[in-house]
């Protein structure tokens, strides 16, 4: 297991509710990929509680199942909330195209949760990729 993985694991085996010390207290985020590392940086400059990686439904980490599958098909992919309230659907975008609204809420531990498991949302863009190849 790489030093990546290992924080990853670390993390991911922590109680929701621990604070920053516990949260992080025995983690090397030198170890954490860039993008969990400087939204760390960010929550912590704008005196927000620990930061914590938005999930699917399943608990899988978001980021690592987006980068997966952007990697395995060359597309962009984001979940975009624009002019919502609080518990208003986002949208499943693929480079740039609308493919699916998607469930939201925040959690009372301070992180969002999307309403798409995993597997869910690998066959929905890689249904949305092979219609476009056709």
């Amino acid at each position: 297991m790489t030093g990546d993985e290992n924080a990853i694991e670390k993390l991911r085996n922590k109680e929701l509710d621990e604070d920053d010390e516990a949260l992080y207290g025995d983690i090397d985020t030198s170890a954490l990929p860039d993008w969990w590392r400087n939204a760390i940086d960010e929550f912590e400059e704008a005196g927000l509680g620990p930061y914590r990686p938005p999930r699917l439904a399943d608990g899988s980490y978001k980021h690592e199942v987006v980068e997966d599958i952007e990697a395995s098909y060359d597309v962009t992919i984001e979940f975009v909330g624009i002019g919502v309230s609080y518990g208003d659907d986002w949208t499943i975008r693929v480079d740039g195209e609308s493919i699916a609204p998607v469930g939201h809420k925040r959690t009372a531990d301070g992180f969002s949760v999307f309403k798409i498991g995993e597997q869910e949302f690998r066959k929905l863009v890689e249904t949305h990729v092979a219609d476009e190849a056709h």
